[in-house]
């Protein structure tokens, strides 16, 4: 029951699970129980066939999310039979290869049967590879000059923003260590796996390999972590007494949950700290009167950040064309569209946004986010854009 309400509060679950629902949530949320039912001793002819049929669900919904699985699926089996042969232990490896080896294919299936865009004549399976060696051949990933994306935080700051995932990582951390040493096959199990999606998340991250997607690994890892924690945490209670194991049981909760409910990847509108991480999706009044009065009274092509344009422009019935900002366009050499409307937001030399990446060699790498510099107005200066539209918070300028 510790171990569920610790998954339950972990920001990445909470922001997949509520601020930003994707087809992966419902995997996350599939998985937990597709692992009870492997790992379940008493499993019946209808759970092998809640099992199939489950698995067929997961891999026709999110494709990636299932990758993940099927890497954990097969630890799991190879910690497990590793372990039983160690220890000499009777316990069965868990899940059947043959389960392993019919989730792969099933899987390759539908990736090479399945098309993103049919004109390109490219299945998913090949996007895939292609996206994946192209982060070995293009230089200073997720970098572009005019947006701020280097690291300027301080450390209380980082140290704010992940205090939860620490405050959690040190049982865990812990829990890894101690059934590292146990001879049950799930203990041990668990714990490398535990290791291998830490390996896989922050390894990936470090070399700014993005195709890979580390943040959506995360609820996964969560499921392992919570497990290794709350076992930790009742294996020191009970070397203190009852009374005192409640208290800090309660205290470790109720800091977890208040660090990881407060971060601004969760309460984007109005975070406690790191507003300038906050990735702000929620809008004030007059910038949304920005964009309805201009649309009102111009016609032709609008110019936005990213964030404006896919949390307001398309929620609205437009009478115009609307592009994002690029990175060129940004740093100042993109070309301009004549007759084109910019609208540019006070809070995007603040406050993180996302811009396109033209020329980007994968749909991963066709976006980025960062906090843009003042040097962008530099451009509006000129006697070629007329300021045609004001209210304090967005500014509309026209080229002409």
């Amino acid at each position: 029951m510790l171990a569920a309400l610790l998954f339950n509060i972990c920001v990445n679950v909470i922001w997949e699970g509520v601020v930003n629902i994707i087809p992966a949530t419902l995997v996350t949320s599939w998985f937990l129980l597709l692992l009870y039912l492997i790992i379940n001793k008493e499993s019946k002819r209808a759970d092998t066939a809640i099992l199939i049929s489950l698995s067929i669900i997961i891999i026709v919904t999110h494709h990636l999310s299932a990758l993940i699985i099927l890497c954990v699926m097969a630890s799991l089996y190879i910690t497990t039979l590793v372990n039983r042969v160690i220890c000499r232990n009777k316990e069965q490896a868990v899940p059947s290869p043959i389960y392993v080896l019919l989730f792969a294919l099933a899987l390759m299936t539908y990736l090479t049967g399945t098309y993103q865009y049919q004109e390109i004549g490219q299945n998913l399976f090949v996007r895939a590879v292609k996206a994946f060696m192209s982060m070995f051949t293009t230089a200073d990933f997720g970098t572009a000059s005019g947006v701020d994306t280097s690291v300027r935080y301080s450390l209380w700051n980082n140290i704010l923003f992940n205090l939860g995932f620490y405050i959690l990582l040190i049982p865990g951390i812990a829990g890894m260590l101690h059934w590292l040493t146990s001879r049950k096959n799930l203990k041990f199990a668990f714990a490398c796996i535990a290791i291998l999606l830490c390996a896989i998340i922050f390894g990936t991250s470090a070399f700014g390999l993005r195709t890979v997607l580390p943040g959506r690994w995360f609820p996964i890892l969560f499921v392992f972590l919570a497990i290794l924690a709350s076992g930790q945490l009742f294996r020191i209670s009970g070397y203190i007494k009852p009374y005192l194991a409640t208290i800090v049981i309660l205290i470790f909760v109720f800091l977890t949950s208040f660090f990881m409910i407060t971060t601004p990847n969760v309460n984007k509108d109005n975070p406690l700290y790191a507003l300038e991480r906050a990735g702000r999706t929620q809008f004030k009044a007059t910038e949304v009167a920005g964009i309805s009065t201009t649309n009102e009274i111009y016609t032709g092509i609008i110019k936005v950040d990213g964030y404006y344009s896919a949390s307001i422009v398309r929620q609205m019935q437009m009478n115009s064309t609307v592009t994002v900002f690029d990175t060129d366009y940004v740093k100042g050499s993109g070309e301009e569209d004549p007759g084109a409307l910019i609208l540019v937001r006070e809070s995007i030399f603040t406050e993180p946004t996302t811009l396109r990446v033209p020329g980007a060699s994968s749909w991963l790498e066709r976006s980025i986010k960062g906090i843009i510099d003042h040097s962008f107005l530099d451009r509006f200066q000129s006697p070629d854009y007329s300021i045609i539209y004001s209210n304090g918070e967005v500014t509309g300028y026209l080229a002409k």
